[in-house]
């Protein structure tokens, strides 16, 4: 090969940085990021930088009300101290993403009337992801669905958590799932909705799904739990996404195993059948690089199509 032959060959394959763009440049850019917020856009105008993202930029995003650049200035660097003061300012401003972190912030400290009205506040602000909404949603949910919150309120808790399960949270499937396979809250009992609910949970990435699925065959299946005990076991798996330290539950004469996923990459290929049915949206989902039931595909869909 040519010697500048090769130089260009050379120069055409090294990865181009994108170059930081300066202030003038970045402010209308900025700007229109309020509506529709981009990520490359406060890549190229140095908010990964901290002196800039943290000292250079909020006096002139505060004087320009730019309040999701002040948030994304926090959250780019969430251990400087100076941090959080821009995510607050940014909530003040109203953005939404910055709302829902001051709830979470109340949420946290147990201030939860202040959580609450923050939350409630975030979802009419707006900006969030499908993500972000399920999550607030499913805490709202969860507050007025846990029978020892003293907020409990079942004709409260049953819709939000129904939306955001649709809104991809994995904890507000779970919950369903469990509410739905004993009835509860004046759900109708329906396996196969269920079944349906722990699936998305699976998905999404909750592995206390995943030990309600086997709760879920050991009783409908294999019948080698009465319905009592399922439910037993499954309410301990309910509000939680976690899976369970312990491998096994001793009862009165029975040693039950709890059941986790075991997957292969043909299974997870398989899987995209679940995606498309059971989930309501196209979006990626977390839990998908390890997203396929152990068992034969077919015996789960028959199962399905009962």
């Amino acid at each position: 090969m040519h010697l500048k032959t090769l130089f260009v060959s050379i120069l055409l394959t090294v990865p181009v940085q994108a170059a930081t763009l300066s202030m003038e440049e970045c402010l209308p850019l900025l700007k229109a990021a309020e509506l529709d917020p981009t990520p490359a856009t406060y890549d190229q105008c140095g908010f990964n930088d901290p002196n800039q993202a943290l000292v250079e930029w909020p006096p002139i995003l505060e004087q320009n009300k730019l309040a999701h650049a002040l948030y994304e200035s926090c959250i780019r660097h969430p251990k400087n101290p100076q941090s959080s003061q821009y995510c607050k300012l940014a909530a003040k401003l109203g953005d939404g993403p910055a709302v829902a972190w001051a709830g979470d912030l109340y949420y946290k400290k147990d201030q939860i009337p202040k959580a609450m009205s923050y939350y409630n506040y975030a979802l009419q602000r707006g900006g969030l992801t499908v993500e972000q909404e399920g999550q607030i949603i499913t805490k709202l949910g969860m507050l007025y669905a846990h029978p020892n919150s003293v907020y409990y309120n079942a004709t409260e808790a049953i819709p939000l958590l129904q939306k955001a399960a649709l809104k991809r949270s994995a904890m507000a499937n779970n919950i369903m799932g469990y509410f739905t396979f004993a009835g509860l809250y004046g759900i109708q009992k329906d396996d196969k909705a269920a079944f349906a609910y722990f699936w998305r949970a699976v998905l999404l990435g909750c592995p206390a799904a995943q030990e309600n699925i086997g709760l879920f065959h050991m009783a409908v299946e294999q019948k080698e739990l009465d319905m009592q005990t399922t439910l037993d076991l499954m309410s301990q798996r309910a509000f939680t996404c976690e899976a369970s330290k312990e491998a096994q539950v001793e009862l009165e004469n029975l040693v039950v195993d709890l059941y986790h996923l075991s997957f292969t990459p043909q299974e997870c290929a398989d899987i995209n059948y679940y995606a498309e049915r059971l989930v309501d949206t196209n979006l990626p989902f977390t839990g998908k690089k390890e997203c396929a039931f152990s068992k034969d595909m077919q015996e789960i869909n028959q199962l399905l199509n009962k």
